[in-house]
Parts: structure tokens; sequence; C-alpha cells
């Protein structure tokens, strides 16, 4: 699929939009999330800091996370097809994870690497990276940031006793994207 254009103008628009979205539904959800499981805490502790070990998780029953009424707008605009939050088996709400669908180990730790993300980038940094990265093809998989976090849930999965400090394999993600950023300016 070809590329999606927006001025950037839209661009602006359409990622603050998506802030609100995801800061609302944040508000929305926290309350009955709850916290990781002692079993689960444990596991993951050895590779992320202690903020991202008080994200809240909530498996929903009967009900999809709706998606942002604006989305429909852009779709009669023409500006689409965009990403359908109701259709992923996850979304990462900063600090609260929505699972869609009963959970693996290796999909909570991918969506324990988007709250790191999250919590290094900031929610507009965020956003930025993920809509143009799905701006760039239209499809899901080539979001560096959904790339990112599959890489690392991998490498967890494959050898979930290895430790390695997701935080600092974010850092590092991001430094390499701001230099190759830099490089085409």
């Amino acid at each position: 699929m070809a590329g999606i254009e927006l001025s950037p103008e839209q661009l602006e628009k359409f990622i603050g939009l998506l802030v609100n979205y995801i800061e609302e539904q944040r508000k929305h959800y926290r309350p009955a999330a709850a916290p990781l499981p002692p079993s689960q805490r444990t596991g993951l502790a050895k590779f992320f800091p202690a903020a991202i070990m008080d994200t809240r998780v909530l498996k929903l029953e009967g009900e999809r996370v709706p998606n942002p009424e604006f989305l429909s707008v852009l779709k009669i605009m023409g500006i689409g097809p965009l990403l359908d939050p109701s259709s992923l088996p996850a979304v990462t709400f900063v600090d609260v994870i929505v699972f869609q669908v009963p959970y693996t180990p290796e999909m909570l730790f991918h969506e324990l690497v988007h709250a790191e993300q999250f919590r290094q980038l900031g929610t507009q940094k965020f956003m930025q990276h993920y809509v143009k990265g799905f701006l760039a093809s239209g499809r899901f998989e080539d979001i560096l940031l959904e790339r990112h976090g599959f890489e690392l849930a991998r490498r967890y999965a494959q050898q979930p006793q290895e430790a390695f400090s997701v935080a600092a394999a974010v850092q590092a993600w991001i430094e390499q994207q701001y230099r190759a950023a830099s490089t085409k300016h």
C-alpha cells in the first residue's frame, strides 16, 4: 500500500487528536485496570525499570476499545485507511495496557515495551513516531515503534532468563532514530 499523505497542518492536528484520545482512554480504563500480578512483576522486573512495573493491566470482556470518532471523519475526507484500535489484540495507553484477547507473556512484554517508549518519549513524541510510521506505508507492521516492541519481545521469549535493560534498549533506539533523522536533513 502506498503511503498516506497529510499536510504538516493535518499531521499536527491528527497527532493532537490522537494524544487527546490516548489521554482520555487512559483515564477511562485506569480505574478498572489492576497492577501487574506479583508473579509477573517478579519475572519482568529484571527487564524493566520500577516505573514500568507500576503499569496497570485490564483484560476486556465482551467489549472492545472504541475507535476515535475522528477516524470516521478522516476516512470520509479520503485520508485512510487508518489503524483501527478495536482490531488490535492490545492497546497501551501510556501506563495502562488494555488487552482485547487473552494474552501471553510475550504479548505483555511487547506492551510493556510500549509503556517504556511512552515514558521516554512522552505521549506527543510517541504519537508522532507512531503516526508517521503508519502513514509512510499504511501498514501496522511497518511502524518502527511496533517493530522495536516485537524485536524486544522476541528476544525475551527466546531467552526469558537472560536479563537485559529494556530502558537502555529503548534509549538506544531513540538515539538511533534521531541520528537517522538528522542525517536526512
